[in-house]
């Protein structure tokens, strides 16, 4: 791969389209029309189609399941530290004037001592905002926020953190995205569990500030809520995959001394950072309660180009890591088990997509036998229609408890979320023709900003 190159939203090639439908119409007859002809083929891929939905939904219940024995007041158990580390934290800029005031008033904000921190904000020349002019204002008047001019032709997020990291004198290292703002207990919460033994990362929950803005960053937030409140602090608490967001992440300075600085060559340099973790036999903690408010796309064009760059680099990091992290010694079974499961999924997602031609060939009175009982399928059937609904109602609930107010409309959402996850499927699809067929240089296009400010809910 070369390294990533940073583009504006909005400046895709509508031309591709076309191109995208008559790959997908190729593969897909590829597959299904040999159906046709042979009725023992139109079974194995419903029932593999069968079981991969089997097995996803067994494994969410599971999950929601786990979530609800663990507590999220872990940090009771970390001790409190004598003295505490000089912190750095760095944050990427470009064309972030919208955002960036909420995030740097939530980092001065910040319940820490003043001359134990600093702020880097590693700005873009090339931002065509006023990023710049935002950042040196607040450095007038708070000598914490260091502001850092950065011309460079080599692109992308991961890039300019490595930029931050060779520049910074903290002992820990948090790395976030412009459009985070933090709760003030959040960095002592982090510092503390960043004690704990053989940890050498630590991510929080990212909500969403703007879940009022439209339906896409509503469902949107709600899909993160169900991620970080169930998905993968519930895998943690079972020794399965842990990995922390490009958006909100705390270090120690010696995990890059001992494994070396971000990829700039992957599109999720999170994850890719986060299998080498995992793969030196280290371990990310995830702790809900450090908490901090991120932007979700306010639009289903930022939304499309975002997740399409989130599941095109979990696709690279697949290539890049499943095999060495499959033969690690260093890794037990069930964290295998789950790391294969997470990897592989992200491009067998796009069979999914094959249901829908095979529901047309029904409607020809092709026979969709699968080698499953049609009792199991029924059962399962009605718990993944139901799943989205347990999953916010659960979510919200263990919300309400800790005194939030209850989000009845979010509950009632729960109908969209099955055109959301078709929408997701989509986008995996595309990502694939990106990554194995069309094999298009990488690109890191910046999610645009909408700017919200409320926290409301």
């Amino acid at each position: 791969m070369i390294p990533l190159k940073s583009k504006l939203p909005g400046s895709a090639n509508p031309s591709r389209g076309l191109l995208y439908l008559l790959l997908t119409a190729g593969i897909i007859s590829l597959i299904i029309l040999p159906a046709l002809l042979f009725s023992a083929y139109l079974t194995f891929w419903v029932t593999l189609l069968n079981t991969l939905l089997i097995i996803a939904v067994f494994r969410f219940y599971f999950l929601m399941a786990f979530s609800l024995k663990k507590s999220e007041k872990e940090l009771e158990s970390y001790g409190k530290l004598s003295e505490l580390p000089f912190v750095s934290m760095i944050i990427p800029a470009y064309n972030e004037a919208k955002v960036l005031p909420r995030n740097i008033e939530s980092m001065i904000a910040l319940d820490y001592p003043k001359d134990k921190i600093e702020f880097l904000y590693i700005y873009e020349a090339k931002s065509s905002d006023n990023t710049e002019e935002v950042i040196k204002n607040f450095a007038s008047r708070d000598s914490r926020v260091i502001p850092v001019r950065r011309d460079s032709q080599r692109g992308g997020k991961g890039a300019a953190a490595n930029d931050g990291i060779q520049m910074a004198k903290g002992e820990v290292i948090g790395s976030f995205d412009a459009d985070h703002s933090l709760e003030p207990d959040a960095l002592k919460r982090a510092v503390r569990a960043l004690e704990a033994a053989n940890v050498v990362c630590v991510r929080g929950r990212c909500r969403t500030i703007n879940k009022r803005e439209g339906l896409i960053p509503m469902v949107a937030g709600i899909e993160r809520d169900i991620f970080d409140s169930i998905d993968i602090y519930a895998r943690q608490g079972l020794g399965g995959f842990t990995f922390f967001s490009g958006g909100q992440a705390f270090f120690k300075r010696e995990v890059f001394n001992s494994l070396g600085p971000f990829s700039e060559e992957v599109l999720v340099e999170d994850i890719d950072y986060s299998l080498k973790i995992h793969k030196a036999g280290l371990d990310i903690r995830v702790d809900p309660s450090i908490v901090s408010w991120e932007e979700s796309p306010a639009s289903l064009g930022a939304w499309w180009s975002q997740r399409k760059r989130w599941t095109r680099g979990w696709m690279q990091c697949t290539k890049l890591h499943l095999k060495d992290l499959m033969a690690s010694r260093s890794i037990s079974l069930i964290k295998k088990l789950d790391i294969g499961f997470l990897l592989v999924m992200t491009i067998l997602l796009i069979l999914m997509i094959l249901n829908y031609p095979l529901v047309l060939l029904s409607w020809f009175g092709l026979s969709m036998a699968s080698l499953y009982p049609a009792s199991i399928l029924l059962i399962f059937g009605i718990l993944i229609i139901i799943s989205p609904f347990v999953a916010v109602t659960m979510v919200v609930f263990k919300d309400y408890q800790k005194g939030e107010t209850l989000r009845w409309k979010e509950i009632l959402l729960t109908l969209l979320m099955w055109p959301y996850q078709f929408l997701q499927m989509a986008v995996s699809w595309v990502a694939f023709e990106d990554e194995f067929i069309l094999r298009k240089a990488s690109e890191y296009e910046k999610t645009s900003r909408s700017g919200a400010t409320s926290k409301s809910l």
